[in-house]
């Protein structure tokens, strides 16, 4: 009797047993890789609408061109395989009515697996052998599902929730495969793990960011180039010590009178080699040595300072980006924390049968999470752009930001003040400047000095002379060779004048200088302050993080064993959130003090 009742609950619960069923039973292929896209038309570039499993029953309503009409949609023909069916007079319709029901090919629970079939989908019953109903691709029985009867309905659950969001997945426009590859070969899990991490990640740190930052950065190249430019208009000022090697020709008419008032007419022609060189000058030292020198120096600091310049650029940029970051795993973390909670405060809610005022403060601090995250997320993709912008980044995929560790500074003060006096590039320029417009007022006075120039000529002359009624002619080769001597009495643009200019301007330089050096020097002494206040919070909130986790945990077991309060612990995960987030934005503060007091002190970071 319990045998019979046993049947006869088996077939109400697995099968719809429909004798006269006139519906249309559709025939079956069955899948052979992990997982079969399924196409809104039948072309591999269509949008992609569902999926199929390795072994899924599949019914078929039409098969032309290589692909396979379903009441899902389309699949390939080549990635499913035929099962020959064996049919004889009974023709009883079962309608599945389990999520999977295993096809074997014996009626037995060794016996091998060809397949599975879903819910809704309709079979004939050709006979029943016991516990198995034999249908003409297989048998099939209750206790032979996908997951056995006697599974928790956690894990009964868990395996409904994958399903879902397979479902859900199929439903979102997926992006259309590759004529190449057109079926992703993974598993479910490989495939759901794919969608959600399909984005590719690049990762940086802080030092290869600093490299693609000055390598992209136009101010940057330009100081480089202007760096080049100084140097060449130091060569070019050189060249006029150099040897002048040149071809001279004229063509001339003059007249002789002599003291007795007779005249003596020429026509000169000559052609002839000439070659000069500037000996000495009273700038000619200036020149070589110290204008040289001083201006190269003064554009390799002042490329130095765009580089500084940009470096302190490219911080903010980091750090901006890394915060955010890091806050919204912050965020995450806390969101997932409280999801934990509200999870075990639904099912106390289920078995208590009351509404739980807690339950309902949690989801709503959920709720408030969530709103963080958006704003978060908002603020992340501003610093995104600002980021990819800044070092022309084209490749797409999400940033991952690594942290960047500094060492700390032992220095004292008063060794840092030394340091920037004599290493900021501030007050270098001012330095170097300083010393230009010095060099400046010798070289002003330098212009009362002699020239001595070095001449040399060698060519072919031709002159016709007629004096009174005589002609005369004569050809020649010529040489000459010659020392000119220049001593200037008065010029237009008057040296005394410019020696007052010199000095006025180098009275502005020594100004300016003293200004800088002071603004330096406190600027030292403040950011010197801050980075020592903000390591000593940097250890007071360590110590504040291990206690308020400690004490989290702690409210939390009360509140769970209902000797606490719900909102004791809410407040205490509130302190937590606060600690950990000034925790970081303490950190992020520590590394940009240091690299600022690095960058005043002019001590070396990053290759400076």
């Amino acid at each position: 009797m319990k045998k019979i009742f046993l049947i006869l609950f088996i077939l109400v619960n697995v099968f719809s047993l429909e004798q006269n069923d006139k519906t249309k039973v559709l025939p079956l292929l069955f899948v052979n890789i992990d997982v079969l896209n399924i196409k809104e038309k039948p072309d591999l570039s269509s949008q992609t609408i569902g999926l199929y499993t390795n072994g899924e029953a599949v019914e078929v309503i039409n098969k032309q061109n290589g692909w396979i009409e379903t009441k899902d949609g389309y699949i390939p023909s080549k990635f499913v395989f035929f099962i020959k069916p064996k049919l004889n007079s009974a023709k009883k319709i079962i309608r599945i009515q389990k999520e999977k029901l295993l096809l074997r090919k014996e009626p037995s629970k060794n016996g091998e697996i060809l397949g599975f079939l879903t819910k809704g989908q309709r079979i004939y019953s050709l006979n029943k052998k016991g516990n198995w109903i034999k249908t003409p691709y297989g048998y099939i029985t209750l206790k032979d599902t996908s997951f056995s009867a006697t599974k928790s309905k956690k894990i009964v659950k868990k395996e409904q929730t994958v399903k879902l969001k397979i479902k859900k997945i199929a439903k979102t426009k997926l992006p259309a495969i590759s004529l190449k590859d057109p079926i992703i070969k993974f598993s479910q899990k490989a495939y759901l793990k794919l969608e959600k991490e399909k984005i590719k990640k690049i990762k940086f740190n802080f030092e290869t960011y600093l490299v693609k930052l000055l390598q992209s950065n136009k101010e940057y190249d330009n100081s480089y180039l202007n760096h080049k430019l100084t140097r060449l208009k130091n060569l070019i000022s050189q060249d006029k010590y150099n040897f002048d090697f040149y071809f001279r020709a004229t063509i001339g008419h003059n007249r002789d009178i002599s003291d007795t008032g007779s005249f003596t007419d020429k026509s000169n022609i000559n052609s002839e080699l000439v070659l000069t060189k500037r000996l000495y000058d009273g700038q000619k030292n200036y020149t070589y040595n110290k204008k040289a020198f001083l201006e190269k120096r003064l554009s390799q600091l002042e490329h130095l300072k765009t580089k500084e310049k940009v470096i302190l650029l490219g911080l903010d940029i980091y750090t901006n980006l890394l915060l955010a970051q890091e806050q919204i795993k912050i965020q995450k973390k806390v969101q997932k924390y409280k999801q934990s909670l509200l999870n075990n405060l639904n099912k106390r809610a289920k078995v208590l049968k009351v509404i739980d005022l807690d339950r309902l403060s949690l989801q709503n601090e959920i709720l408030d999470i969530e709103k963080n995250l958006i704003i978060l997320k908002q603020t992340y993709k501003t610093y995104t752009h600002i980021f990819r912008q800044s070092i022309d980044l084209a490749a797409s995929g999400r940033l991952m930001l690594d942290w960047f560790d500094v060492s700390k500074s032992t220095s004292n003060l008063h060794n840092l003040k030394k340091m920037a006096v004599t290493k900021n590039s501030n007050i270098t320029i001012s330095q170097n400047k300083l010393k230009l417009m010095q060099a400046d007022i010798v070289m002003q006075h330098s212009r009362k000095d002699w020239e001595i120039d070095f001449s040399a000529t060698a060519g072919h002359k031709k002159t016709k002379s007629k004096e009174g009624s005589n002609r005369y002619s004569a050809n020649g080769t010529a040489w000459n060779t010659a020392l000119v001597f220049k001593y200037p009495i008065y010029e237009r643009n008057d040296i005394t004048l410019n020696v007052q200019k010199a000095k006025i301007e180098t009275l502005q330089s020594k100004n300016i200088l003293n200004m800088q050096q002071k603004e330096t020097l406190n600027l030292v002494e403040r950011k010197f302050n801050e980075y020592n206040q903000y390591n000593k919070l940097h250890t007071i909130l360590k110590k504040q993080s291990k206690i308020l986790t400690q004490s989290k945990e702690g409210y939390k077991k009360r509140y769970l064993l209902g000797v606490g309060t719900y909102k004791d612990f809410s407040e205490e995960l509130t302190k937590h959130l606060s600690n950990e987030n000034d925790f970081l934005i303490n950190s992020v503060n520590v590394r940009k003090a240091f690299i600022e007091l690095s960058i005043l002190t002019g001590d070396s970071f990053f290759g400076k």
